[in-house]
């Protein structure tokens, strides 16, 4: 951008990727003699690993921005159970199954990021910004449908609540799987 005083530019993005990993452990219980409705008793695992690109401002007019990239590594292990039940069929005999799940979940590791943030380009003004501390201790609550289509489709809709102290949230979605 040029406005008269000079040109004014930004180097970098807020680019990141995250990766991680769920192991679970589960055990089948009938409730029932046709096997319709299962209760399944559950542990899993999980570690995640994020990482965002630093971000810098230069130019006439600009404060000098610098901010570092930030990683945060975040493990995550749950007790819980999950109820799954055949709610009915289609016309290929494939089954449609209901589900709902509850977890207490405790986290490990990172709990806020943190990067160097500098003004001016002085190493002097480089100071250490935390992001909002996380939960670490959460409720997790669960529900989902899969309404097999055809004989290989199936339309799913899941939603989850992820109750936290101090950040909670709220996630669904919606899909088609075809399987192969």
């Amino acid at each position: 951008m040029d406005y008269g005083a000079g040109s004014y530019r930004t180097e970098g993005n807020t680019n990141g990727w995250g990766m991680g990993a769920m192991y679970e452990l589960t055990y089948d219980i009938y409730l029932n003699e046709d096997r319709s409705s299962i209760l399944q008793p559950l542990f899993n695992a999980s570690v995640v690993t994020t990482r965002m690109d630093g971000y810098r401002e230069t130019g006439a007019g600009s404060m000098g921005l610098n901010v570092d990239k930030q990683e945060l590594t975040t493990g995550t292990v749950a007790l819980g159970g999950r109820w799954m039940g055949l709610v009915g069929s289609n016309l290929f005999g494939r089954e449609a199954l209901a589900e709902l799940r509850v977890n207490a979940a405790q986290d490990l590791g990172d709990r806020r990021g943190e990067a160097n943030v500098g003004l001016l380009g002085n190493p002097g003004l480089l100071q250490r910004v935390r992001g909002a501390k996380v939960g670490r201790t959460a409720v997790q609550i669960g529900a989902g449908l899969s309404v097999p289509v055809g004989t290989r489709g199936t339309v799913f809709v899941d939603g989850n609540a992820d109750i936290r102290d101090g950040a909670s949230s709220l996630n669904g979605s919606i899909g088609y799987r075809y399987d192969f």
